[in-house]
């Protein structure tokens, strides 16, 4: 889960889509493990908000 920061544009998650696409990356380098992680990865959502 990204921690989202309040913006004027509004929610933002913290995490930059170059860190993202890095972190796709170096799991896809990974194997089979990788390829999991991966998937958890793209799978989150791009903003949360904590209530």
């Amino acid at each position: 889960m990204d921690v989202v920061e309040v913006q004027a544009g509004g929610l933002r998650p913290r995490r930059t889509p170059a860190a993202k696409a890095a972190a796709v990356s170096a799991a896809a380098t990974a194997g089979a493990d990788g390829r999991a992680c991966m998937d958890r990865i793209t799978a989150e959502p791009t903003t949360t908000a904590s209530a």
